[in-house]
């Protein structure tokens, strides 16, 4: 099992990290004088840290080896980065060349993805570690925190990202993500 690193605990000099983090930028494209491609974002893995957030570069040889398709607030999982120092900042980098993967886990379900199968069923459930953090729910976890496929009938609550809503006579439809990937399903809400 992969052990995904807090950023907090993370020095100069470290190699073969696996991070998972909340994007804080819109990414842009550029390339270096050698005509390589990069992206430089802004990850956190927890929003009250009180850290700066990590800056990470990312280096490919084309487009489409760089995770230039995330957005603010999608999870970014990285697999075989390294951390180093950069005019005194701690900065994390990705280089297709030492065989670094990613996954853009947004939140309307669909996943970006470099890694293996191993790897994005992981990213998952870490991402999905993150969105409800984000949330600041930490107290509810060990009682919210469950998937959709573990519901069977009955009244039960659950901790989910709201990604779409449907508004329609007496009525709304909210399309939600659990983190997991499970069947498409449909539940009434109770409102008290």
């Amino acid at each position: 099992k992969i052990k995904y690193e807090s950023i907090e605990k993370l020095s100069p000099g470290l190699k073969n990290l696996h991070l998972c983090a909340i994007v804080l930028n819109q990414p842009d494209l550029k390339t270096t004088s050698t005509g390589d491609f990069y992206v430089q974002i802004k990850i956190s893995d927890s929003k009250e840290s009180s850290l700066v957030p990590l800056s990470l570069l990312f280096f490919g040889s084309n487009s489409e080896t760089v995770p230039k398709s995330c957005t603010r607030g999608d999870v970014l999982c990285l697999h075989n980065v390294y951390s180093q120092s950069h005019k005194n900042d701690l900065q994390i980098v990705g280089n297709q060349k030492i065989k670094t993967t990613f996954s853009i886990i947004k939140p309307n379900l669909n996943i970006i993805s470099t890694s293996n199968d191993n790897f994005k069923n992981q990213d998952l459930e870490q991402a999905r570690k993150l969105f409800t953090q984000e949330q600041n729910l930490k107290s509810a976890l060990s009682i919210y925190q469950r998937s959709i496929c573990e519901i069977e009938k009955g009244y039960f609550d659950l901790i989910a990202r709201i990604y779409a809503v449907e508004r329609g006579n007496k009525r709304i439809l909210l399309h939600v993500w659990d983190g997991t990937i499970s069947n498409y399903t449909q539940f009434s809400i109770i409102n008290k």
